[in-house]
């Protein structure tokens, strides 16, 4: 009689081949959730920096051209008041008064708590109210500050974000020194 020899695994060798593949993957897993969860903080750190970015740039273009802005002398506000001159041809005087500050979003995010977005509005004096109240920025935002230092108008934002669940929010901060390029005239606040 002959003893046919089969080419294949025994139950044995097959477990022990499990087995090895499963340590391999409980020590790989760890490792990879790692990376994904660095992946995703560090995405949400880059798209914060950029809303910062992007909101800063659009208040310190205007903010460089105004020409009188409602802030005292060494005094800080939580939101600027300023003119500065208008393309369009039925502005009164040829400039334009504009108004940022922070407001509630109807669309918070869960990873920045109590977070704010920047709003922009603009003075119809045939009206007489302030108009638009368009979002520049994410509701990220959770503190802004303007100080005012002669020529020069000190822009703080400020955003907290919590990253982990049960961990402390972490604040960004996003600080700007404007030269303002015309001579300053203190302003009052146009009657809503």
């Amino acid at each position: 009689m002959t003893h046919s020899h089969n080419k294949g695994f025994t139950l044995i060798e097959l477990l022990i081949a499990i087995t090895i593949f499963s340590l391999i993957m409980a020590g790989i897993y760890p490792i990879f959730t790692q990376i994904t969860t660095f992946n995703q903080e560090n995405y949400i750190r880059t798209a914060l920096m950029d809303n910062l970015r992007a909101g800063m740039d659009r208040i310190t273009r205007e903010l460089r051209e105004a020409t009188s802005v409602d802030l005292e002398d060494n005094g800080e506000l939580t939101y600027i008041i300023f003119s500065h001159p208008s393309s369009d041809p039925e502005a009164v005087g040829g400039t334009e008064s504009v108004k940022y500050e922070l407001s509630t979003s109807s669309y918070p995010i869960s990873y920045f708590p109590g977070g704010k977005e920047i709003s922009r509005y603009v003075f119809n004096n045939t009206t007489n109210s302030w108009e638009g109240g368009n979002p520049i920025t994410e509701p990220t935002i959770y503190s802004l500050k303007f100080l005012r230092v002669g020529q020069i108008i000190k822009i703080e934002i400020i955003s907290k974000v919590q990253l982990r669940q049960k961990q402390e929010a972490q604040d960004y901060i996003y600080i700007a020194n404007v030269a303002v390029r015309n001579p300053l005239l203190s302003t009052q606040e146009p009657e809503e």
